[in-house]
């Protein structure tokens, strides 16, 4: 009985042993069809697949996603990641930069500063702003760099604003018989009317300037036309 036992033990031990031997196989094998995952990030794509060839895997799917700071065309990421293991031949997908976004820029010339501000901040970009004297109105935007076409989002846009015409003081020309060389130095146009015939009550000399407008010392934007009479002799 003893010995009939002892036989039952042997043989439920031997199945046991039997049953877990295709486990421990399947786990070897398994184990041996592992690879490590290579870093291919940073990688163009042709190195990057030929990267993972070498290391028993395949190229999989590649997504190009916009990135401000890794080169065009090179991988920024990886599934499965570099530092695990993959089945031998397993793909890994790749998502590489395409660079960063190009946006149009919008054009802002003629429109109030708050105005294209707001145009450019909205479209992606930076903005710098200079200010300069013009003919137009306070305010406005007389210039812009770049004025057309794309550039990356985040990039700067410069515009000049309008302060407003250079004022200018106006000279007094009473008197003088060649005031135009005067005015056009004080950044003025000169318009001179000749009179003749009777002499006005105000006039000076013969070929002489009087009767300036606008008058000695007016502040008056630079390119103002300042008039004046002259009295020549009767023809």
């Amino acid at each position: 009985m003893a010995r009939e036992h002892a036989g039952r033990r042997t043989g439920r031990h031997a199945k046991r042993v039997a049953c877990s031997l295709p486990v421990i196989l399947v786990a070897f094998v398994l184990a041996g069809c592992s690879v490590a995952v290579p870093d291919v990030k940073g990688m163009t794509v042709a190195k990057a697949a030929s990267a993972l060839e070498s290391a028993g895997l395949q190229l999989g799917q590649v997504t190009k996603v916009s990135d401000t700071s890794a080169l065009a065309g090179t991988v920024v990421a990886q599934t499965p990641p570099s530092g695990g293991s993959a089945s031998k031949g397993a793909a890994v997908t790749l998502v590489v930069s395409k660079g960063p976004d190009q946006l149009q820029v919008p054009s802002v010339v003629g429109k109030a500063t708050s105005d294209a501000i707001s145009a450019l901040e909205a479209a992606g970009f930076i903005l710098t702003v200079d200010e300069k004297a013009d003919a137009s109105a306070k305010g406005t935007v007389i210039a812009q760099e770049p004025s057309t076409g794309t550039a990356i989002r985040g990039a700067t846009v410069n515009i000049t604003v309008s302060t407003g015409p250079e004022m200018v003081k106006v000279p007094d020309i009473g008197g003088m018989i060649d005031p135009d060389p005067v005015l056009k130095k004080a950044g003025l146009k000169s318009k001179g009317i000749a009179i003749h015939g009777p002499i006005e009550s105000d006039a000076a000399g013969i070929g002489e300037a009087y009767r300036q407008h606008p008058s000695a010392g007016s502040l008056v934007p630079k390119g103002t036309t300042v008039t004046y009479h002259f009295w020549w002799e009767t023809q």
